[in-house]
């Protein structure tokens, strides 16, 4: 997961460095963004939002422990100033697999008010392209992307290391993305 993130978010980079970021969700895909975050983009704060707060502080424990990185603020999905820290946030990532097909209606966030203009908004779900997550970002017109080109991107890393080949990413990105919008 962490090359993929790396990847997506790497062309990003001037724009996101040093600014405060948030992450939805609290499990493993979490955990390898904030991993991937904390240690390529150096950020002043990550605001950790779950729907449990409880699994949010583990996590964030974690990376207190693990890599001396004591910036995590935890908040509740649905706590009432979530708007105002999100609009803060330079870059906003859905790392839950709400809004993946077959539910593609649902969305981690209700309202398109927590995003701003020219925000990054990452939705590491692919499938659909446009998730109800990304559609709310782009009304406000912030810069968003799904998972896709992360997906694309683990699987290269991964095959050259199993093969010691190079992996077509851009011809594998194209065909999926062909094949996903049908």
């Amino acid at each position: 997961d962490v090359h993929g993130i790396f990847e997506s978010l790497q062309p990003y980079k001037s724009q996101i460095s040093g600014n405060e970021f948030c992450v939805i969700g609290a499990g493993g895909s979490a955990r390898a963004v904030i991993y991937t975050i904390v240690k390529n983009f150096k950020p002043r704060k990550i605001y950790l939002i779950n729907r449990t707060e409880q699994h949010a502080d583990s996590l964030k424990q974690h990376f207190k422990s693990k890599m001396k990185y004591d910036h995590i603020v935890t908040k509740e999905l649905q706590h009432p100033d979530i708007i105002g820290l999100l609009n803060n946030c330079a870059l906003i990532v859905n790392a839950t697999p709400v809004g993946m097909y077959p539910n593609v209606d649902d969305s981690v966030l209700s309202t398109a008010d927590v995003f701003v203009k020219d925000q990054v908004v990452f939705d590491l779900v692919y499938n659909p392209i446009k998730t109800r997550f990304l559609q709310l970002a782009e009304s406000k017109k912030a810069v968003s992307f799904n998972g896709l080109n992360m997906l694309v991107h683990q699987a290269a890393k991964a095959f050259n290391l199993w093969t010691g080949n190079e992996f077509p990413v851009e011809k594998v990105y194209k065909s999926l993305l062909l094949y996903s919008t049908k």
